[in-house]
C-alpha cells in the first residue's frame, strides 16, 4: 500500500512560509537578546580578542554554559611561546555596561604537553566544568573546573579508560543519570567508539561510532539522548557541520540530524568546522549551543529537540539525513518508524503543533500532534519498522520553513495508533 501527497503544492508552500516564524523546531535559530544584533550567533574569538587586545587566541575549541548564563570557552595557547598556557575563557553579558566581559584562566599544568589544550567542555549542570585533551599528554585525565570558586579542582578530576582509538578525549558530555545516578561522561575522538565512563576511569559502555569526525557532544537529560557534533557525513557528499542524535539508553542512532548555520563565513568550510557542543534549558526552551571554528570562531544557539508528545505506537525519527531542500544525491531525506505495532505506517505533515487526545477507536494513549494532518504517504511496516523516503523538492521558498510530522499505524481491529510528534526546520 502506498499513496502519495503531491509535496509541495502551492497551498502547502504558502502555509509553510506562514509558519516559518513559529518559535520552535529542531535546528531553528534562537535569537539571544545579549548576542550582537540579538542574533543566534556569538563571535567568541572576536570578544576574546577585543578584551585581551590580542588576536593570538585564534583556536577556540570547547564550549559550555553554566547556570548563571556565563559562557566558557577553551582555546589553544598563544603560540608565540611553547611555555604560554592554554586558556579557559569566561564570557558574560554585563547588563549595566551593556557589554561582554571576559576573564581568562590558564589551563592546568597537566595540559601543558598538549599542542592544543583542552577540547570540548562538559558542564555537570551544577558546579563543575570538565575537559580533556590528548590522553598521553594528560595521563588519561579529565580536568575539573569549579565555576563558583573559579579555580581548577584536582579532587574532582576523572580518569579516562584505555580504549582503542580514544587517543584524545575530544567530544565530552555529562550524563547526570549515568553510573547508577552518580553521573558519567561520554566521549568520542573523531571516528572512535562512543565511550561512557565513570569518574574512576571504568568504561561503562563502548559503542560503535554513529557520527564520523565527531568533535563535540551534548547531553539532553530529559530525552536521555546525546548529540554528537562533528564534521561531514559520507551520505552528504559535502562538508557540513552536522549534529547526530543518539539514544543513550539503547546506544542507537535516533536518525535525527541538525545542521549548523551555513552562513557563518569560512573560506574552506561554509558554516565552519565543528567544535564543542552543549545542551541546556533556556527557561523552557531546549537549546543546543554549538561552536564552529571558522574565519572567526563562532558559537550558535538553535532549538534542540525533534520529538514532542508521547507515542501510543511506534517512534518517528528522521532517516539519518538532514532535511536538505533540493538534494539530488542518494540517500535523500525521509523518516523511519521503529517499534511499530501495525501493518501500515501513514506519514502526516502538519502546519502547526497541537496535542489533541483521541478517544474510542484509537489505541489508548493516542493523540494527534499535527494540524491539519495532511497525509503525505503510506508504506508497509515490516518487522516493526517502516522506511519513508521523502526527497524535498528544489523550491527555495521551503528553506527555513517550519514543519511538523507524525506517523499513524493501522492495527488489527481495525484500529489506529500514533507516534509522538516531530518538528524540524528545512535547510
Amino acid at each position: 500500500m502506498r499513496t502519495t501527497f503531491l509535496f509541495p503544492t502551492a497551498l502547502t508552500l504558502s502555509l509553510l512560509a506562514a509558519t516559518s516564524s513559529l518559535p520552535a523546531q529542531l535546528g531553528k535559530f534562537l535569537p539571544n537578546p545579549t548576542f550582537p544584533g540579538a542574533s543566534h550567533l556569538l563571535d567568541v574569538q572576536g570578544i576574546v580578542a577585543k578584551a585581551t587586545g590580542s588576536k593570538a587566541f585564534n583556536a577556540m575549541l570547547g564550549i559550555a554554559r553554566d547556570n548563571n548564563a556565563h559562557y566558557w570557552v577553551t582555546s589553544r595557547r598563544n603560540v608565540s611561546s611553547a611555555t604560554n598556557p592554554h586558556m579557559l575563557w569566561e564570557l558574560w553579558w554585563d547588563a549595566t555596561k551593556k557589554a561582554w566581559q571576559v576573564k581568562g584562566y590558564p589551563q592546568p599544568a597537566g595540559v601543558s604537553k598538549s599542542n592544543w589544550g583542552l577540547r570540548d567542555l562538559a558542564f555537570d549542570g551544577k558546579r563543575y566544568l570538565y575537559g580533556g585533551a590528548e590522553n598521553l599528554a594528560t595521563g588519561n585525565t579529565v580536568f575539573a573546573f569549579d565555576v563558583l570558586l573559579k579555580k581548577w579542582d584536582p579532587t574532582k578530576n576523572w580518569k579516562v579508560p584505555v580504549v582503542t582509538g580514544l587517543t584524545t578525549t575530544r567530544a565530552l558530555a555529562f550524563d547526570p543519570n549515568g553510573d547508577q545516578g552518580k553521573g558519567s561522561l561520554w566521549t568520542c575522538n573523531f571516528s572512535s567508539s562512543h565511550v561512557e565512563f565513570n569518574r574512576a576511569g571504568k568504561a561503562l559502555r563502548v559503542l560503535p561510532n554513529m557520527s564520523p569526525f565527531t568533535y563535540g557532544a551534548a547531553f539532553d537529560p530529559i530525552r536521555k539522548t546525546i548529540w554528537w557534533w562533528g564534521q561531514g557525513d559520507a551520505t552528504l557528499g559535502k562538508i557540513y557541520a552536522i549534529g547526530a542524535e543518539m539514544d543513550a539508553v539503547t546506544g542507537k542512532a535516533t536518525g535525527n540530524r541538525v545542521l549548523g548555520d551555513q552562513k557563518i563565513p569560512d573560506p574552506k568550510y561554509p558554516g565552519g568546522f565543528a567544535g564543542g557542543a552543549e545542551f541546556y534549558m533556556n527557561g523552557g526552551t531546549p537549546t543546543l549551543l554549538l561552536l564552529t571554528q571558522a574565519t572567526a570562531d563562532t558559537a550558535m544557539e538553535v532549538y534542540g529537540r525533534f520529538s514532542y508528545g508521547k507515542a501510543s505506537a511506534g517512534t518517528l525519527g528522521m532517516n539519518g539525513f538532514p532535511p536538505l531542500v533540493g538534494w539530488t544525491k542518494t540517500p535523500n531525506f525521509g523518516f523511519q518508524v521503529t517499534g511499530a505495532k501495525g501493518s501500515v505506517a501513514i506519514l502526516m505533515l502538519g502546519l502547526s503543533k497541537i496535542a489533541l487526545p483521541l478517544g474510542s477507536g484509537f489505541l489508548p494513549g493516542s493523540s494527534l500532534y499535527v494540524a491539519p494532518g495532511i497525509v503525505v504517504t503510506a508504506v508497509p511496516i515490516v518487522s516493526g519498522k517502516a522506511s519513508i523516503p521523502l526527497p524535498l523538492p528544489n523550491v527555495p521558498a521551503l528553506k527555513g520553513a517550519a514543519t511538523y510530522w507524525q506517523s499513524a499505524e493501522v492495527l488489527a481491529g481495525p484500529t489506529m495508533g500514533f507516534s509522538q510528534g516531530g518538528e524540524t526546520i528545512l535547510y
